[in-house]
């Protein structure tokens, strides 16, 4: 039984290099979570191989995450569509006096994120939490068809990875920092 999890292919998300103040991140971030794939964003040839005879694929309902999973030979009805599986998103302050390109506020925020200063929309303990459902979720799948396939997102996935762990699953921390990286977990051997 294996479960894999993978982030989605590279978005193509419009170029900003515009400064902006923190307050207008989040408009970026709504932009960001309505992209699809560029166009010329696909796997290695490995990778299509090694899944194309699955017949457990989820996507979140987000469109990178669908298209993704399209490309990788999976459209609809083929894979199953669920919000749960949709990234941990933030909820921002303003830090006044301050201007940086979306990408730049992307990386404080996360740096933020990581050490405590502030709360997601579904905090750290909520987005665990969902993770946990997750995680069941793709264990139930496993079970149904020996393998699954999450194409999902970067900080759920590393959630996920870790509730994983804490069933007894062994795989590696990170699974996806790259598009279309992916990691594999298998359950420990009793």
């Amino acid at each position: 039984m294996n479960i894999f999890l993978m982030r989605h292919g590279e978005p193509e998300v419009p170029r900003r290099d515009d400064k902006i103040r923190s307050d207008e991140f989040p408009d970026c971030l709504k932009i960001y979570n309505s992209c699809g794939l560029l166009g010329d964003s696909k796997p290695e040839e490995s990778t299509f191989n090694k899944f194309k005879n699955f017949k457990g694929v989820v996507a979140s309902d987000l469109k990178r995450s669908v298209e993704s999973a399209v490309r990788l030979a999976f459209p609809p009805p083929q894979v199953d569509v669920d919000p749960l599986f949709r990234e941990v998103q933030g909820v921002f302050f303003h830090i006044p006096f301050l201007k940086f390109t979306p990408r730049t506020w992307s990386k404080i925020f996360i740096c933020l994120w990581y050490i405590g200063l502030f709360r997601y929309k579904a905090s750290v303990k909520e987005g665990r939490l969902r993770a946990k459902q997750c995680a069941k979720k793709l264990i139930e799948l496993a079970e149904k068809h020996q393998n699954v396939l999450l194409v999902g997102h970067g900080f759920l996935n590393a959630y996920i990875a870790r509730e994983l762990d804490a069933l007894g699953w062994t795989g590696p921390k990170m699974p996806s920092k790259r598009y279309w990286e992916y990691g594999v977990y298998q359950p420990e051997a009793s």
